[in-house]
């Protein structure tokens, strides 16, 4: 997924530019930490910090595999001997008014057990719009599961209701197919009541084999 670069150059009420100071991200409106990066590549930060440069520059990265694309930064800068700035609501991503998302399961890595597996998410107050999904591996079960790909909490069969492992749309692989959303309003997700997570869930028996890569489009409403 795509990084987005914030910049920015912290003087002080003189018009001095501060160095060595602390810039401290978080997700807006609070005091969450965020994952930022360094550079346009490469790992993660160690923190959710960076430092001003001898000319009080400042400059990190966040990335739309980590947060959704309407997701708002704010960040704080402090120093000794400074009064500290705060700037909320930064926008960083780009605002486009349909974002998307996409996420694996994979048995050989997320094991077959009956539990829900975190593919992605979406912010509060959003539906997902259109669906699509590619069976890479086909499923196997030792016994009766059934597969469902959804939205936690408000609509957990949103995508894909769940469906016997040995249905025809999980054992043909691979091919690209349409989830249940397809772009009319009728076939909409429920909308959102928080900032829920895109699952896959397996249900009534563990799955011996299987991988499937999802994808969604979503807008947020008010």
């Amino acid at each position: 997924m795509p990084r987005f670069i914030c910049q920015g150059t912290w003087t002080d009420g003189g018009g001095v530019v501060v160095n060595e100071g602390t810039v401290t991200v978080y997700k807006a409106g609070g005091t969450t930490s965020v994952t930022i990066y360094e550079a346009a590549t490469g790992s993660a930060a160690s923190d959710n910090t960076v430092e001003s440069d001898v000319y009080g520059h400042f400059v990190f990265w966040v990335d739309t595999e980590d947060y959704a694309p309407s997701q708002q930064f704010k960040y704080v800068l402090s120093k000794t001997s400074f009064s500290s700035k705060t700037y909320d609501n930064i926008v960083i991503f780009p605002q486009v008014g349909i974002w998307g998302g996409s996420g694996v399961y994979n048995f050989t890595s997320d094991t077959g057990a009956i539990a829900s597996y975190t593919l992605g998410s979406i912010p509060d107050n959003s539906v997902i719009t259109r669906a699509w999904y590619q069976v890479i591996t086909a499923f196997a079960s030792s016994g009766s599961a059934t597969c469902a790909i959804g939205v936690t909490t408000n609509d957990a069969n949103g995508i894909i209701t769940a469906t016997a492992f040995d249905d025809g749309i999980w054992t043909t692989a691979p091919v690209y197919k349409d989830g249940d959303p397809d772009g009319t309003v009728t076939n909409f997700t429920t909308q959102t009541t928080a900032e829920r997570d895109v699952v896959f869930t397996i249900a009534g028996a563990v799955l011996t084999a299987g991988k499937v890569k999802v994808w969604w489009e979503y807008i947020t409403g008010e």
